[in-house]
């Protein structure tokens, strides 16, 4: 037992002792969980203490298992645990559960016609989650890509996809947005989905655009989080009446993409049905001005969680918004490429944001964290340190350029901010570890230099474990371009725990 004790009293036990350490309150709850079964598991025959010096990777008790195997998932370590997987029967079962949770089917687009090509080819996940064994895993479906058009009977998919989903039992999440697909998809699957006892979430996207499949989809009820993309009209003229349907237990809605069938007309027709939504994304309408998109969001009191589409309007609205229970705002808008534009996008930010409690506000350009001139908004984060330093805990910009003065200051008078990401001037990068001295609460930093090549915009290791590891709370993670490094608690062999830096492959994740 003694082997244990110290390390139980290196973890942090109150939820703010663990924030001030770095340490998730889950994290900390999860080790305290290894630690007493360990504990238990050495301590179960005190009588015999060189059998319990001689413990197997199989007699680990399963708790044990499970907690190391949501570990590598949650890091998305996949190839460890499969390997995991292949230990023994014990691991296997335990890794089982989440490499079967999310099912995938995605084929790449091909430009070669094969003749002999009769059936959809399926994944090596998608066959091993059919077997008995692992059907009650599945919590999660998504079909997207490029499937084979072919009809039935020659293609039997849309037969093989319903007898799956009518033996995944436990779904609770189904998306379906492939490029192309058979016909007879839509109304093979529909009416299997709606049978899906414990299904809270599903994503169509514009395959579900005519009539005939838009009345088969309103069938489907119990959603908690319903999304749309690219909403074809059929689709609107039954929505408010299935949101009708849907009003006591949804309280996600989303129309993304392309929603330019989106009217004031259809914003006036919803809003009756979603005074209870808590999170909404709107998808880029040339149809909606401002002042529409403005009062239809004065009728969602409830809300949360915030996505819209930008596009630049040069009358300003007269609709002032009022959100008070607003937590986070995620803005996607195309590159802009000139000055004139950003005080129109700084505004607009200002009149969404400026009454409600913001936690994390996101921009999301069109091309992810593209290179060369970008405009700077040292006026939105201004307006975020001003209004907003007691709330904001999430910033990222990238690449919108923040100047030095603007970035320090921001880190001095937003106390509780975690995460940041912003794009800054190449000469930053030595004064790093003096400008963050003050954010005493930042976990990740994502940097990006637009004006300089990213080959040439580079971190020491040195200099990278002086960023990291050189304040009272060590940073979790610091991305610079096309680096990442990642910090965690780690104990040498002598006993000892200290805090390592390594460097991490990028995950190259488009933001759009």
């Amino acid at each position: 037992m003694e082997a244990w004790s110290w390390l139980r009293d290196l973890l942090p036990r109150k939820r703010d002792t663990a924030t001030s350490l770095g340490w998730s309150h889950r994290r900390v709850v999860a080790w305290h969980l290894r630690l007493d079964a360990l504990t238990s598991a050495f301590t179960a025959s005190p009588e015999e203490p060189e059998q319990r010096s001689r413990m197997t990777i199989a007699q680990l008790p399963p708790d044990i298992l499970i907690r190391i195997s949501e570990e590598l998932f949650e890091d998305d370590c996949l190839h460890a645990l499969c390997s995991c997987a292949l230990v023994n029967h014990e691991f296997h079962s335990a890794a089982s559960r989440l490499l079967y949770r999310s099912v995938t089917l995605a084929p790449a687009f091909t430009n070669t016609i094969n003749l002999k090509r009769r059936s959809q080819e399926l994944n090596p996940q998608f066959i091993a989650a059919l077997l008995p064994k692992n059907s009650a895993f599945v919590l999660e479906l998504t079909i997207n890509g490029f499937l084979l058009s072919r009809p039935a009977p020659l293609n039997a998919f849309s037969q093989t996809l319903k007898d799956a989903i009518q033996q995944w039992i436990n779904l609770c999440s189904f998306t379906l947005t492939p490029s192309t697909y058979p016909s007879d998809l839509v109304e093979t699957i529909i009416p299997q989905i709606s049978k899906c006892s414990h299904l809270r979430e599903l994503t169509v996207g514009s395959l579900c655009g005519s009539d005939e499949n838009a009345h088969l989809l309103v069938q489907i009820l119990g959603l908690e989080s319903l999304t749309i993309q690219d909403p074809k009209s059929a689709i609107l003229q039954l929505l408010p009446e299935w949101l009708d349907r849907l009003k006591g237990t949804l309280i996600s809605l989303g129309l993304q993409n392309n929603c330019g069938s989106v009217t004031p007309g259809v914003l006036r027709s919803l809003a009756v049905s979603l005074k209870q939504i808590q999170s909404l994304t709107l998808g880029l309408s040339y149809s909606l001005t401002n002042d529409d998109v403005f009062s239809f969001l004065n009728e969602l009191s409830m809300l949360q969680d915030l996505q819209l589409d930008y596009y630049m309007q040069l009358r300003p609205p007269t609709t002032q918004v009022y959100l008070p229970n607003l937590r986070s705002f995620t803005i996607r808008h195309k590159k802009i490429t000139d000055r004139t534009g950003t005080p129109y996008l700084s505004r607009w930010i200002r009149q969404v944001a400026s009454q409600s409690p913001i936690e994390e506000l996101v921009l999301l350009t069109e091309r992810g964290y593209p290179s060369g001139a970008t405009v700077n908004l040292d006026g939105v984060v201004q307006h975020l340190r001003s209004r907003h330093h007691t709330t904001l805990r999430v910033l990222n910009m990238n690449p919108s350029y923040v100047r030095k003065k603007t970035l320090r200051k921001l880190f001095s008078d937003c106390p509780h901010l975690e995460e940041v990401g912003v794009g800054i001037h190449a000469s930053l990068l030595e004064e790093l570890p003096k400008l963050l001295d003050s954010g005493s609460q930042l976990r990740t930093l994502t940097l990006n230099t637009p004006m300089l090549r990213h080959s040439r915009a580079r971190l020491g290791r040195e200099k990278v474990e002086e960023v990291m590891s050189g304040r009272p709370s060590p940073l979790h993670q610091i991305r610079l371009n096309r680096s990442r490094w990642k910090g965690a608690w780690a104990t040498t062999p002598e006993g000892i725990v200290e805090f390592v830096v390594e460097e991490r492959p990028n995950d190259n994740r488009s933001t759009w």
